[in-house]
């Protein structure tokens, strides 16, 4: 089954407002307007609404996954609008014939997420919700760390790690996603040792090893363990 990745054009509008409203209207809980209750009068987005919205100047891109000329995913990435260093992933959606199968993680996201952590960014953050149980552990194993006292605000230090001269052992050898490695969990990630309050990261593969942990306050890297031989 292959599947197009492209990112949206006017072209595009009109089967885009198509997809939106059939997911508003029919699967409203599926959507990632799920953390809101299903209102009486349903907001539907028309094509020229969608097109004036990509002209934000904080919009990086919003990108679709087709299969035979159908949306099937989307998501948008834009700029944080306090610190250049940081993208905001944000209105993931997909079709309830195609959720729960890996599709949009394997064939939609994880592409620009790489090409992120391979460019000048520090950090990528998003913003799910505590009833969206079947995503959590998903975005866990992409990167993304649930911030504590937050409503499940999230943040993704991939790409400050990656660039850092120290790993470069390990990366040179090993893909930096398929390695990571994430236990199943719904939970804050968030440890406190010493005097500081962490994120840890771990990867592994035969008897290589890479920890690295990161202050979440000052929001760095605060340690990097790499055992490569």
């Amino acid at each position: 089954m292959k599947y197009q990745r492209s990112r949206f054009q006017p072209k595009d509008a009109q089967i885009l407002s198509e997809f939106l409203n059939f997911l508003r209207l029919n699967h409203w809980t599926l959507t990632s307007m799920a953390y809101q209750r299903r209102p009486k009068h349903i907001p539907l987005v028309t094509p020229d609404e969608l097109i004036e919205d990509e002209r934000k100047p904080e919009r990086l891109g919003t990108f679709l996954l087709k299969r035979k000329e159908r949306i099937i995913c989307m998501f948008k990435i834009d700029k944080h609008p306090h610190d250049e260093k940081t993208v905001v992933f944000h209105n993931a959606e997909t079709h309830p014939d195609f959720q729960r199968k890996g599709i949009f993680w394997r064939s939609l996201c994880i592409p620009y997420l790489r090409n992120i952590c391979h460019g000048n960014y520090n950090r990528i953050d998003a913003t799910t919700w505590v009833l969206n149980r079947k995503a959590i552990p998903v975005y866990k194993r992409m990167g993304f760390r649930l911030v504590p006292k937050t409503s499940l605000e999230m943040e993704n230090y991939l790409p400050v790690i990656v660039r850092d001269p120290a790993v470069q052992s390990f990366f040179s050898k090993y893909d930096f996603i398929r390695t990571l490695q994430c236990r199943r969990s719904y939970g804050y990630d968030k440890l406190d040792i010493g005097a500081h309050s962490v994120f840890e990261y771990n990867w592994k593969s035969g008897d290589d090893r890479l920890h690295v942990q990161i202050d979440r306050i000052q929001k760095e890297i605060i340690k990097i363990d790499c055992r490569c031989a």
